[in-house]
């Protein structure tokens, strides 16, 4: 009975090429997506003009979106619940974040390895 199970170091390796391959992928679709289209006369910074929300576009091009994609989170969040059920929520969340803070410390310290 033959063992065909691919060793550790041929699983890490063909991860390692797939991973490749999706970040090639992934950076293909985000350029397809601010390329200007051909049949089309433009991808999404053509569709959406030189308006305010194409020169935000351009400005936030090749950048990190995390910050304003949190932003605009937290703006849709607020609107989807209303102003009146947003105190207890915002209450509720700072005292969270006031009995997780002791905690996300003592997870942030190195570890201490005894022998």
């Amino acid at each position: 009975m033959a063992n065909n199970k691919p060793t550790l170091a041929q699983r890490r390796e063909a991860l390692v090429a797939l991973c490749a391959a999706q970040r090639a992928e992934a950076s293909q679709d985000v350029s397809m997506v601010f390329a200007p289209s051909v049949a089309g006369g433009g991808g999404l910074l053509g569709m959406l003009g030189g308006g305010p929300a194409g020169r935000i576009l351009q400005m936030l091009r090749g950048r990190n979106l995390k910050i304003p994609l949190a932003i605009a989170g937290v703006v849709l969040g607020m609107i989807v619940v209303r102003p009146g059920r947003m105190i207890p929520l915002i209450t509720t969340g700072l005292s969270l974040w006031k009995l997780a803070q002791p905690v996300l410390d003592i997870l942030r310290r190195p570890s201490r390895e005894h022998y």
